[in-house]
């Protein structure tokens, strides 16, 4: 592939079908989120700013405090590419969990490139124990996560072997893990500019495989019943498919329960910012797994 095609693969503003503005369609996503979030932020019982490191971009929010003590979480990961957005402006996809009695817990973590996407993964996996460490206390019913584009990188994280060692038994509380619109192996963005501009990002050879979670093993997972979907739009590349679809597949050898999900009309912004609606396909199928759970 040509660079100059390789640009366009990971450049998520060039795909989509109902705005093809790319400066007009990242307005309307950054307005979207913060106006839901704003409004959640009012409507939902929330304790804001809960620290768990000492940057201060280490904190959590956990609406729906007002639940039973044994409320299931749903933790969710803000994308950006690691390098934008916040979880301020991340809180759209709250209030239907909410209304269905679920807690929902929105992380935030120092972006890049102030740090590299390594040090980006340890202030995640910190962000975890701290979220693990309260459902301790709490003990739900059930955890799960939903992540967007590098929060779903993130996420794969939480599934190591040892993170499963760092949280204890408390990991058996997992039950289901979203990965939408995800990256799983960032060999080829770090030839971007549209990504990792000056490598901004801190990719090299020595750390390109460690941070694709697609060259990773997760067969320790298969003593663990999580299902594990992963979605992606229609109206997103051809590159942005492949990884979705690719990691699936990885899964799928390891003998794990997951399922890639082709979402049809959606581009990379409102397959994500649909969270928000009670009556969207992902939505409905957290809503039910929790039920399940």
């Amino acid at each position: 592939m040509s660079s100059r095609d390789l640009e366009k693969e990971y450049d998520a503003t060039q795909w989509s079908q109902r705005i093809t503005d790319p400066v007009e369609l990242l307005q309307a996503h950054d307005d979207y989120s913060n106006t839901v979030s704003d409004a959640n932020r009012y409507a939902v019982n929330c304790l804001l700013n809960t620290p768990y490191g000492e940057t201060f971009r280490q904190q959590l929010d956990i609406y729906g405090v007002n639940l039973p003590f044994d409320a299931p979480i749903i933790v969710y990961v803000h994308g950006g590419f690691w390098q934008r957005s916040n979880k301020h402006t991340a809180s759209y996809a709250v209030k239907p969990f909410v209304e269905h009695h679920a807690k929902v817990i929105v992380i935030d973590f120092d972006l890049c490139p102030n740090v590299t996407i390594s040090e980006v993964i340890k202030q995640f996996e910190k962000a975890v124990e701290r979220i693990f460490s309260y459902a301790g206390e709490h003990n739900p019913k059930s955890v799960s996560f939903i992540g967007h584009d590098s929060g779903a990188h993130l996420i794969t994280y939480l599934l190591s072997e040892d993170m499963i060692s760092r949280l204890g038994d408390k990991f058996k509380l997992l039950k289901n893990v979203y990965l939408i619109s995800g990256i799983f192996d960032v060999s080829e963005l770090r030839n971007t500019e549209v990504l990792n501009r000056e490598n901004l990002l801190s990719i090299t050879d020595e750390n390109v495989d460690q941070l694709s979670p697609v060259k990773a093993s997760f067969k320790h997972l298969s003593q663990y019943d999580i299902g594990i979907d992963a979605y992606v739009g229609s109206d997103e590349s051809p590159a942005f498919q492949k990884q979705s679809r690719e990691f699936v597949a990885h899964l799928l050898k390891e003998k794990l329960r997951a399922k890639y999900h082709l979402m049809d009309g959606l581009d990379h912004f409102n397959v994500v910012e649909k969270l928000s609606e009670n009556t969207y396909e992902i939505t409905e199928q957290v809503i039910n797994n929790l039920k399940q759970a």
